[in-house]
């Protein structure tokens, strides 16, 4: 029996997931134009090639956006290493100059129509990155985080025993059901 229960443990091992917080520091980040633009602050992380993006929280965001710019135009954005995968979000709703200040969630506050989870990402390689929607030329910066952190919350998609595994693994599990009743 306990041969039995080892081998049921060895099979499903490898369908264990778990989850990591990649804490980012954005203080003094900047968006300066639109999607990719230089200048644009921006991190990649390697996640691995089942890491998958499952949440992300922000902790005393403090930004500002100078007039002639928006507060709701800073853009979150998350994508994979070639920019074929994309999610992104903002946080504040305010369609003025001015200061943003605060802590949230995006999966539960969905402040401006935000979505998830980014999907397993084909190269392993997440890339952080803020822009402007409205690229404000009057201004050099069109908003300048101040302080705050992002906490991205990184799931490994649970693996699935391949064919000849699992074939290994129900082969050993007959066998040893065949001894034990032998003996």
């Amino acid at each position: 029996m306990r041969s039995l229960v080892l081998s049921v443990i060895v099979m499903f091992a490898t369908s264990v997931a778990h989850a990591d917080v990649i804490n980012v520091d954005v203080s003094g980040w900047q968006a300066v134009g639109g999607y990719t633009a230089p200048g644009n602050s921006f991190q990649t992380f390697d996640l691995g090639p089942s890491g998958v993006l499952s949440d992300v929280s922000w902790t005393d965001l403090d930004y500002d956006a100078p007039a002639p710019s928006n507060l709701s135009e800073l853009v979150f954005n998350f994508t994979n290493s070639d920019r074929s995968q994309s999610w992104q979000f903002t946080v504040s709703g305010t369609t003025s100059p001015g200061n943003y200040f605060g802590s949230g969630n995006v999966f539960t506050d969905k402040v401006a129509g935000g979505v998830g989870p980014v999907t397993t990402l084909a190269d392993g390689i997440l890339r952080f990155e803020v822009y402007d929607s409205f690229n404000d030329r009057s201004i050099p910066v069109d908003q300048i985080i101040n302080s705050g952190t992002f906490n991205l919350t990184v799931s490994d998609v649970p693996s699935v025993p391949e064919p000849s595994s699992a074939g290994l693994a129900g082969l050993v599990l007959l066998a040893s059901m065949w001894r034990r009743s032998r003996q």
